[in-house]
């Protein structure tokens, strides 16, 4: 979580006021540090460990990462970001024509456009909830996510903290509104760990 001395933790330029976390790092200096230690590791023996070495490291990390948001070793999988994540599952869905993906007017625009992009190819389309901003609310927000549902809903997208507006999205009862219709929810949870304390679990969405 955020301190009063968080900067420090950063190899940002001391001049600089850095909003954009979101988009491109900031990578804690200790993290880098570790990643500097791994590459030197790796390079010792190339071979030995990316022939050998990797899976079980690799797992390693994915249940020491699971464990910290109370989840089952073994049900996580670490991609290089959250939008290739989501991508990866839109693809793996088999939408028919006229079925429907469910987006909001929060949602990332990387996300939004692979959505639409992956409904299209199969006669689907993308619906989206409109979220008021500013003056948001909570209770507004599940009231949309649950008036932009229909029987071709197929698939829900939801934030768990905006991207562009840093809004704290009432997720648990957004997901839960969904999961009454039988629709499944994908969560965009890229901006939430670290700033929340977080129990994936508790949310109960379905990846």
């Amino acid at each position: 979580m955020l301190t009063s001395n968080s900067r420090e933790l950063f190899p940002l330029a001391s001049s600089l006021t850095y909003l954009n976390h979101g988009g491109f790092g900031a990578t804690p200096s200790t993290v880098l540090e570790e990643k500097k230690r791994i590459l030197d590791e790796i390079e010792k023996n190339p071979s030995d460990f990316l022939t050998h070495r990797i899976k079980a490291a690799w797992h390693q990390v994915a249940d020491k990462i699971a464990g910290r948001f109370k989840l089952e070793p073994g049900s996580l999988a670490i991609v290089d970001n959250a939008t290739d994540g989501i991508e990866a599952l839109l693809r793996a869905q088999c939408l028919k024509e006229g079925d429907e993906i469910l987006t909001t007017s929060m949602t990332y625009g990387a996300v939004a456009m692979a959505a639409q992009h992956i409904a299209e190819k199969q006669g689907a389309r993308t619906k989206v909830a409109e979220l008021r901003f500013p003056d948001p609310d909570p209770q507004q927000c599940i009231e949309a996510v649950a008036r932009a549902m229909t029987r071709r809903t197929k698939l829900a997208i939801l934030d768990h903290i905006t991207s562009a507006t840093a809004l704290l999205m009432p997720l648990k009862e957004m997901i839960a509104v969904c999961h009454n219709q039988g629709v499944p929810v994908v969560v965009d949870g890229a901006h939430a760990p670290g700033q929340l304390a977080l129990d994936i679990s508790d949310l109960k969405a379905d990846w």
